[in-house]
């Protein structure tokens, strides 16, 4: 953290009183052996696969993920703000989302607007406030704080999948109300955001559900394909994904090669009317044919 802080453990256990002061010395030992690990693992403080998933999402409202894991090359750490201070954000973070799980959604942005008014960057803060303009209905909003996301970090395919989720749902809601060509368009700058989270080494097997759509909607069947597989490789009880690669395989006459993601489809489909249907739409014009 920039603020240093060194501690007599055995006399002080509970870390009260901090002593960096009296021991500058010490501080400074400290700080080399930081640099050290720090360089030993390519500029990055964390250990990969130790922390991971909310607990990554929680160090970054606190600013411990960004200076250890995105800190620009040539930049002191002691230059960035002190993780404590960050504290009050993180609570004003979990007020927002608690606000949010019981319907209070617009309170909630209003917390988070206070937080970003105070933290501008804090990408936590930003993911959520993306999401609650969507669940209020205010989805111009709620992409432009997603367009945001991807700016200030331009290499996480996660942010650019969820631009290119929130621009596939606006270009349905225009395709339903008969605006095609704006619809399309939509669409086309959403493949680009799927190809860079792909690019990006994207894992979530949802992003290659969304291209296998959207190259589909264009009739690019081999591209289609291909990104179908790939998302069932990485999670095959997908019903979406499955069902997706039947159809394809069954427009391209290859009625015997879609058998299989059939049969995957209905041990999915379970008891949902909706799904069943799909089913049964898809079987009665795909049938098992030789070859292919």
């Amino acid at each position: 953290a920039p603020t240093p802080e060194l501690y007599r453990l055995a006399a002080d256990p509970r870390e009260a009183t901090n002593v960096a002061d009296e021991f500058p010395d010490v501080v400074e030992q400290l700080r080399g052996e930081l640099r050290r690990v720090r360089e030993a693992q390519g500029g990055s403080a964390l250990v990969p696969g130790l922390v991971q998933g909310e607990d990554v999402e929680r160090l970054e409202a606190l600013g411990y993920v960004a200076s250890a894991r995105e800190l620009p090359t040539g930049l002191d750490p002691a230059s960035l703000r002190d993780p404590k201070d960050g504290l009050e954000l993180s609570r004003m973070l979990e007020e927002a989302r608690a606000l949010a799980q019981t319907g209070r959604v617009r309170p909630a942005i209003a917390v988070l607007g206070r937080l970003l008014a105070q933290d501008p960057d804090n990408p936590a803060a930003i993911r959520e406030m993306s999401r609650f303009q969507g669940e209020i209905g205010e989805a111009g909003q709620a992409e432009a704080w997603l367009t945001r996301l991807v700016a200030l970090r331009p290499d996480d395919p996660d942010a650019h999948a969820l631009l290119a989720e929130s621009r596939m749902g606006r270009a349905g809601r225009l395709r339903r109300e008969g605006q095609i060509d704006a619809a399309t368009a939509l669409d086309d700058v959403a493949l680009e955001d799927l190809r860079r989270a792909v690019e990006h080494g994207s894992l979530v097997p949802g992003v290659y559900l969304n291209l296998g759509r959207l190259y589909g909607m264009r009739g690019a069947q081999a591209q289609a394909e291909a990104a179908l597989r790939r998302g069932l490789e990485i999670d095959g009880r997908s019903f979406d994904a499955n069902l997706l690669l039947a159809h394809a395989l069954c427009r391209a006459d290859r009625g015997g090669e879609a058998e299989p993601y059939v049969r995957a489809a209905r041990r999915l489909m379970g008891s949902d009317p909706h799904k069943r249907q799909r089913v049964r739409a898809l079987s009665t014009v795909c049938r098992p044919k030789n070859g292919g």
